[in-house]
């Protein structure tokens, strides 16, 4: 009983109307079948044997209504009017079709037939009683009517908040303890628990809580943990949920799921944390469709929510993106996401912290060394590591080994960047002879260019769609590029082919990927850098971008020749380099052949 006034206590005032309605609804039906049955005349026996005598009947049902007593249901015949008397005196007019009743007590057919029934020529007996039948409608009834109830709770009650998910107070698994690195990240995001947990501190100088926070950054970073570590560390309800499940078919819809995840976060003190806030908050534009509309629709409601006529001061917004450049600005604005805080990908400490935090848990051997770990994963996120992890405790575990081993972490490594070795793969020996000379042209082009980034490890066993692999990582982790480095990087990309042109006299499409890589480096370097010669400080995007002016075909034109040569002078330094190492590029091609694969530890010994 505690639990139902519970339950109805936290209906809204038109949920109570609607299940008062049901309520009404369900008793209505039950009088109604349980008064306005169809009552059938009940004849007394003597004249329904007369009448049968009269060929006046053409079908029979036997009932057995209780019991002791079974009642007969007689048809009309076609054609045949009469009437007759009832067990109450009354007179009962009955034309073709008309059904009556007789009550027979104990009597069987047999003993209607002696006493001079005449049965008619159809007939059927039923062991269902009349008042099972009436039940069993009233119980459908029911069912069809609890369904749509059901159904309407789904769109309107419980179906209007999608796929929030709400956690209570303590109830998240991940604290600030659990994330490694990013300390500046953190320590901003420890300002909001702090003023969640007591903003006395605050009013008394008269600021004012943010609004909302923005996490900014690339795909596994951290964002979802950093706003469940907020919620826990705060001790206050977190509601979770990614903005696309905010929209719905149904118009309105979810402007109005916003509503109600305000309306029911702002009741105490919480957090809420939308996922993907560029699914909802995209830019707004005009002459769109009318599904553009509902976006915008949407929008506003989420706009109005955060920092409208009367906002709820005691909601905290958390929301993440990897696209910030497509927010329309009104979310941007100080009152809404005050803060927008950039979450970066992981330098080497960062990495060894993760690595580490990440590897709780798991039987590693006395080899692994985190600091190498953390130098060779250069560029991947926190989602990246944990995976690497996990990887080579399925690769250890698949060769029955008690521990995690670094040749492991080193093939999940491989796994995670560049796909699943194709052990199975049959190459001819020309194949493999091109792929040794490609990636052996990367290796000795990094090698002899002080300024490139080295080799950590390099393959010609295929992965993914790659026939071979070199993975480089820089010796030391920089915040800005040089002008140098960045042409140093191109260099290496096209050494595998300067390598194919050279020491096996064509060319061939393994090259594709690099190229792809070089070409958006140079780009880069042109259009965003100010590192061209013709294009000078200019900035611009090759791809119309909202919010970015479409270049011109002349600035297009430009940006072309510019990344042409480039290339052009990048490419004749791979070579040059190639050609004055003819003896170190067949030294490492035919070890690769030997044995496959090789670290950047091996190489540098080879070329040493």
């Amino acid at each position: 009983m505690d639990r139902l006034k519970s339950w109805w206590g936290k209906q809204s005032k038109w949920g109570k109307l609607f299940w008062l309605a049901c309520a009404v609804a369900v008793v209505w039906l039950i009088f109604h079948y349980a008064t306005s049955q169809e009552k059938l005349p009940i004849i007394p026996l003597s004249s329904a044997i007369e009448l049968s005598q009269q060929d006046t009947f053409s079908e029979m049902l036997v009932e057995t209504d209780t019991a002791d007593d079974s009642r007969l249901t007689l048809t009309i015949a076609t054609g045949v009017s009469t009437s007759v008397l009832d067990v109450d005196g009354k007179e009962a007019i009955l034309n073709s079709g008309d059904e009556i009743m007789v009550s027979v007590g104990l009597l069987t057919l047999k003993d209607l037939q002696d006493m001079g029934f005449i049965m008619p020529e159809t007939y059927s007996q039923s062991n269902e009683t009349r008042t099972a039948n009436a039940w069993l409608s009233i119980l459908n009834s029911i069912i069809l009517i609890g369904g749509l109830a059901l159904l309407f709770w789904w769109l309107y009650g419980g179906f209007l908040m999608g796929k929030v998910r709400k956690y209570g107070k303590s109830k998240s698994d991940i604290s600030f303890a659990d994330i490694g690195g990013i300390s500046e990240v953190k320590e901003s995001l420890m300002e909001a628990v702090s003023f969640l947990r007591d903003r006395r501190y605050l009013q008394r100088v008269g600021a004012q809580i943010p609004r909302g926070i923005l996490l900014e950054g690339a795909p596994g970073t951290g964002k979802t943990m950093l706003a469940k570590a907020v919620a826990r560390e705060a001790n206050v309800p977190f509601f979770y949920t990614s903005a696309s499940e905010f929209h719905d078919m149904w118009v309105g819809l979810a402007a109005r799921r916003i509503r109600k995840l305000f309306k029911e976060a702002g009741k105490e003190t919480s957090v809420i944390f939308i996922d993907e806030l560029d699914a909802v908050a995209h830019r707004r534009t005009v002459g769109q469709t009318d599904a553009g509309r509902e976006w915008n629709h949407t929008l506003n409601q989420l706009l109005s929510e955060m920092d409208g006529f009367t906002p709820n001061t005691k909601i905290l917004v958390l929301a993440a993106t990897n696209r910030p450049e497509v927010l329309d600005p009104a979310i941007l604005r100080p009152g809404r996401f005050d803060r927008r805080i950039i979450v970066p990908l992981p330098n080497q400490r960062d990495r060894y912290e993760i690595l580490r935090i990440h590897a709780r848990g798991k039987n590693l051997s006395a080899d692994i060394n985190f600091d190498a770990l953390a130098r060779q994963t250069a560029g991947l996120s926190g989602a990246d590591l944990v995976a690497v992890l996990n990887e080579a405790a399925i690769i250890a575990g698949r060769e029955r080994s008690e521990h995690i081993h670094m040749v492991h972490i080193g093939r999940a490594i491989d796994k995670v960047l560049v796909g699943t070795a194709r052990k199975n793969l049959t190459l001819s020996n020309e194949e493999k002879r091109t792929f040794a000379y490609h990636e052996a042209g990367h290796a000795l082009v990094s090698f002899f260019l002080p300024e490139a980034d080295k080799v950590q490890r390099i393959s010609i066993l295929p992965h993914g769609q790659a026939g071979g692999f070199t993975r480089l990582a820089p010796e030391k982790e920089a915040l800005v590029q040089t002008k140098t480095k960045l042409l140093s990087s191109i260099t290496v990309l096209l050494g595998g082919r300067a390598a194919e042109e050279i020491a096996v006299g064509d060319i061939t499409s393994g090259a594709q990927d690099d190229i792809k890589k070089a070409n958006a480096l140079a780009f880069e370097m042109v259009a965003h850098y100010g590192m061209g010669k013709k294009f000078g400080l200019r900035y611009c995007e090759r791809n119309e971008v909202i919010g970015v002016k479409e270049i011109s075909s002349e600035a297009s034109d430009t940006i072309d020749a510019e990344i042409e040569s480039i290339l052009g002078e990048c490419y004749d330094r791979a070579k040059a380099v190639v050609n004055a190492h003819k003896d170190e590029l067949e030294k490492v091609a035919s070890k690769l052949l030997e044995v496959e694969a090789m670290s950047g530890e091996e190489i540098t010994r080879l070329l040493g």
